[in-house]
């Protein structure tokens, strides 16, 4: 059974209902703990765990950082032992340039990076070592090129201004399965010329507004010019709003953006640019045009807390489904 067209309408009825240079660096450092997927307490200690959950890390442009984290735990139940204290070391095993940033963590229950760039694009094979346990892992960074954000910016172009709001754009839908990725690009723009402020360094934060789950993985990143969150992740489905923000509120407008998570049973994804969605706004009822025949759809329409408020059932959709208001009276004012 499909079931993304459900996040497709829960985005309109979102848009619909609610339109009514520094010098010192503090980078968001969740507590492992409160990830949806991570237990913490008394463990075998078999192995060295990670924040992204895999051997493989998509990580930043080279320059930029962003908070991980390494623990010592059972690596099959993904348990962290919180009984003792750890300390990590990276190094490099190969890898086309240098690993800038502190190497060493602090020791604790678990240990955070928050200062870790690279040289140079390129995939890095990176050997961890935890100094008591001797536990050793390896694991790989990949560092993707630098983004041209400059044109995706309201004015078209980069300039050397002062920005003085937050501009985040994602890198795809707004629809995404539970504990996936949302990719986005987020900069500064000065609010009069609308240019991307190409001069701008600092740290920028992600936070939730509100949402059903928790918004986890790397929740800031530190660096210059403008930043890819690859590493922003939600553990519930519903709709969400995150907040993306500068540790100066008073210099930088903060922006939201809305987020609707879907669960991945029966999931076949359909870009949301290939559903056509109208009218917008509507009064009594709207359509959403599909690219292609569909046996079976559910519509699921959730209101902005992400609380599932209505769902329909559509067989044999040829075209479009037909949404109408009166369906929706009992859940939303208009």
């Amino acid at each position: 059974m499909r079931s993304i067209l459900k996040t497709t309408v829960c985005l309109v009825l979102i848009l619909c209902f609610t339109l009514t240079v520094k010098t010192s660096f503090a980078q968001a450092t969740p507590n492992p703990c409160d990830f949806p997927n991570v237990t913490c307490g008394i463990a075998v200690r078999n192995g060295i765990i990670n924040s992204f959950g895999n051997d493989t890390i998509k990580y930043v442009a080279v320059g930029r950082s962003m908070p991980f984290w390494f623990a010592i735990g059972d690596v099959n139940s993904g348990v962290v032992d919180t009984s003792t204290t750890c300390i990590f070391l990276v190094s490099k095993l190969g890898g086309p340039g240098d690993i800038i940033g502190d190497n060493f963590t602090n020791e604790g229950k678990y240990s955070y990076y928050d200062s870790v760039s690279f040289s140079e694009v390129g995939l890095y094979k990176i050997l961890i070592s935890e100094g008591h346990s001797q536990l050793k892992d390896t694991i790989y960074f990949n560092v993707p090129p630098e983004l041209d954000f400059c044109s995706e910016s309201p004015g078209g172009d980069c300039g050397t201004i002062k920005g003085n709001k937050i501009l985040a754009k994602p890198r795809g839908s707004n629809v995404i399965p539970v504990d996936a990725v949302f990719p986005i690009t987020v900069g500064v723009i000065d609010s009069v010329s609308q240019l991307l402020d190409s001069t701008y360094i600092g740290t920028i934060y992600v936070e939730k507004v509100n949402g059903p789950g928790i918004v986890y993985g790397s929740l800031s990143m530190t660096g210059n010019k403008w930043f890819n969150f690859n590493n922003i992740k939600f553990s519930q489905e519903g709709a969400y709003t995150i907040k993306f923000y500068e540790e100066d509120s008073i210099k930088y407008k903060s922006t939201n953006v809305d987020v609707v998570v879907v669960g991945t049973v029966g999931l076949s994804q359909i870009n949301s640019s290939q559903l056509h969605i109208y009218p917008n706004p509507f009064s009594d009822q709207f359509y959403v045009d599909f690219p292609q025949k569909e046996e079976q759809v559910a519509v699921s329409i959730f209101d902005t807390m992400g609380k599932k408020v209505s769902e329909q059932v559509f067989n044999d959709l040829e075209k479009n489904a037909l949404i109408n208001s009166k369906d929706l009276m009992e859940y939303f004012f208009f």
